[in-house]
C-alpha cells in the first residue's frame, strides 16, 4: 500500500494540474476576444444607458468552439476544379495543409486551405469600351446558381444565416463600369455576386462574408470563402443585463462604424445609450471561434442622436 501512495499522489496533481490548465485557459477568453477587429474602444463611466429589450433575448449559456482542420470532400475538390477550369496539371501545392492550382500565365488561381477552411479563387478580367461583358447572369437566376454551386461542395445550407423568412439570407448585387463613347452611355455588368454569412447555433460570424462572383456564361470568376472545421469547446454561462452595461461603461466593448452625415461622437459629453435590439454573433480567430454581443443602439450625443453599433463579450468568466 505504502508504495502506491506516491504514484496515487502523482496522479493526483497530475489531474489537478489539467483541471487548473483547462480553468485557467477557460478564464481567458474574454481577453482573447478581438474587438479591435469590430471597432474602436470608448470609455464613459457615467453614460445612462437604457436597456429596451426583453430580457430572454439573451440565451443563458453559449459555446465556444474549437477550431479543426476542414475537411473538405474529395467530390467538393473535384467539383471545384470543374467549375474553375482546372486539371491535375494545373496543381502546383498539394500536402496536408493546402492544395494550389494555377495556370502558367498567372492568370488564374484557386487555393484550397484545409487548414484554415479557406478557398479562394480569382479570374483576372480585362474589359473596356470595347471588349464587353457576354452572358453575365441575370439577377433572377442568381439564386439558383448560389444554390446549385454550395452543393456542389457540401456546405450544409442550415449554416447559412437566415433572413425574416427563414430562408438563406442571400445579398445579391452587381457592379458595373459606366462607359462614355461618342456622347453615348455604355454601361458593363462584369460579374453578379452573392454574399452571406455562416452561422453556429443560430448565431452568424462577423467579419468573414463569404462571397462568389459569377462572371461571363454564368462562369465562377471569384471565390472567397472560410469554412472553418469546428467543435464545441466550453459551455459558458452568458453575462446578464447590469454586467453588460458595466462593460460598456468601462472600456471592454467597442464602437462601430457611425453614418456617414454623423458630426462623430464624443463620449465625454455623450448623455445617454438606448439599446433597441441586441444580436449573438461568433468571431473567428485561428484558434477558437468567439461569441460576442452585438447591439443596435441609439446615443444621446448632447447635440443630437446617433444610430451606432456596439460590440461587446457576453460570456461571464466569473461564474462557473
Amino acid at each position: 500500500m505504502d508504495l502506491q501512495q506516491p504514484n496515487s499522489l502523482a496522479l493526483m496533481r497530475k489531474h489537478f494540474f489539467i483541471v487548473f490548465l483547462q480553468i485557467s485557459c477557460a478564464a481567458g477568453f474574454a481577453e482573447s476576444l478581438p474587438l479591435e477587429r469590430m471597432g474602436s474602444p470608448f470609455r464613459c463611466v457615467n453614460l445612462e444607458v437604457h436597456w429596451n429589450v426583453p430580457t430572454n433575448a439573451l440565451p443563458p449559456n453559449i459555446w465556444i468552439y474549437h477550431c479543426t482542420p476542414t475537411k473538405f470532400p474529395s467530390t467538393a475538390i473535384s467539383n471545384l476544379m470543374a467549375e474553375c477550369s482546372f486539371t491535375d496539371k494545373n496543381k502546383v501545392e498539394d500536402n496536408t495543409n493546402e492544395v494550389v492550382f494555377k495556370t502558367a500565365d498567372n492568370s488564374r488561381r484557386l487555393s484550397i486551405s484545409f487548414a484554415e477552411g479557406r478557398i479562394d479563387y480569382e479570374a483576372a478580367t480585362h474589359y473596356g469600351p470595347t471588349n464587353l461583358t457576354k452572358g453575365v447572369p441575370e439577377m433572377s437566376q442568381m439564386p439558383e446558381l448560389t444554390t446549385n454551386f454550395l452543393k456542389k461542395i457540401g456546405i450544409n445550407f442550415s449554416e447559412i444565416e437566415k433572413n425574416e423568412k427563414g430562408e438563406p439570407n442571400f445579398n445579391f448585387s452587381e457592379p458595373f463600369t459606366l462607359y462614355f463613347v461618342n456622347q453615348t452611355s455604355i454601361t458593363n455588368v462584369e460579374w453578379r455576386a452573392v454574399r452571406f454569412r455562416r452561422t453556429l447555433d443560430d448565431a452568424a460570424f462577423v467579419g468573414s462574408n463569404c462571397e462568389i462572383d459569377f462572371g461571363e456564361y454564368g462562369r465562377v470568376s471569384k471565390i472567397s470563402f472560410l469554412w472553418q472545421g469546428v467543435e464545441r469547446y466550453e459551455n459558458c454561462q452568458v453575462a446578464d443585463t447590469a454586467k453588460i452595461i458595466s462593460w460598456i461603461r468601462n472600456g471592454k466593448a467597442v464602437q462601430g462604424r457611425i453614418p456617414w452625415d454623423s458630426s462623430g461622437i464624443n463620449w465625454c459629453t455623450t448623455k445617454s445609450m438606448t439599446i433597441e435590439k441586441v444580436k449573438v454573433c461568433y468571431q473567428s480567430t485561428q484558434k477558437f471561434v468567439y461569441p460576442l454581443l452585438a447591439l443596435w443602439t441609439t446615443l444621446d450625443t448632447g447635440s443630437g442622436n446617433v444610430d451606432v453599433e456596439i460590440d461587446c463579450p457576453i460570456i461571464d468568466e466569473a461564474q462557473p
